[in-house]
């Protein structure tokens, strides 16, 4: 957290930007949730970047990756923080997802079916 401070108070940066992933964890991962919530306490932005998902088993070209891969490992970084709780428990972070939201906007509908206590995983399918 101490370069989060530089960036910030000494080097006078406006926000930050996040890969999508980082050090092969997710975002919400327990050891970067302190990291997030630092951010946000200092009141500027974080801009999610795609990064090459952690699961890249078929993205075999650029053109995969940068099609789909993309804005795939992007949205599911900002779903899981969501879905984390994390902005119930910080209220000043700002998320900026890079390229209109990755697949979010598209599937809002699917997403907001799908996050209810009472959807379920069908287990034949794990």
């Amino acid at each position: 957290m101490a370069e989060v401070d530089r960036c910030i108070r000494q080097l006078g940066f406006g926000g930050l930007q996040v890969f999508s992933n980082v050090c092969s964890k997710l975002l919400d991962s327990p050891e970067l949730i302190p990291v997030l919530k630092h951010i946000g306490m200092l009141e500027v932005p974080i801009h999610l970047h795609p990064a090459i998902p952690l699961n890249h088993i078929g993205l075999s070209a650029a053109s995969l990756y940068l099609s789909l891969g993309f804005p795939y490992d992007t949205s599911l970084s900002a779903l899981r923080l969501i879905q984390s709780g994390l902005f119930d428990e910080t209220l000043d972070l700002k998320l900026i997802v890079a390229h209109i939201g990755g697949v979010i906007p598209y599937l809002t509908g699917r997403i907001e079916s799908y996050a209810t206590p009472s959807a379920v995983f069908p287990e034949h399918l794990l």
